[in-house]
């Protein structure tokens, strides 16, 4: 999805906003130190595949559980940025 994404440096709300916009459904997370942004769930699912402490399981189920969603939104965003139909 970033590579679908031209980035000015803000390019994780950048996603997240767009993501919003078009399926409003999607749960998202309250700022933290990390992000200054509500964001989705799909940047937490990112985040916590990308740094995992020790304590933290990998985030099997909720991939599974998010991914049908956002193979969609994948798919939008390859048919707007391409101006094709997927």
């Amino acid at each position: 999805m970033e590579y679908l994404f031209d980035s000015g440096g803000k390019l994780g709300s950048m996603i997240d906003e767009w993501i919003q916009v078009r399926d409003s459904s999607t749960l998202l997370f309250p700022e933290n130190h990390y992000r200054k942004y509500k964001h989705t769930v799909y940047t937490y699912l990112r985040d916590n595949v990308h740094y995992k402490k020790e304590s933290r399981l990998f985030p099997v189920e909720e991939i599974e559980k998010n991914l049908p969603n956002f193979h969609n939104l994948v798919k939008q965003r390859i048919a707007e940025r391409f101006n094709i139909d997927v």
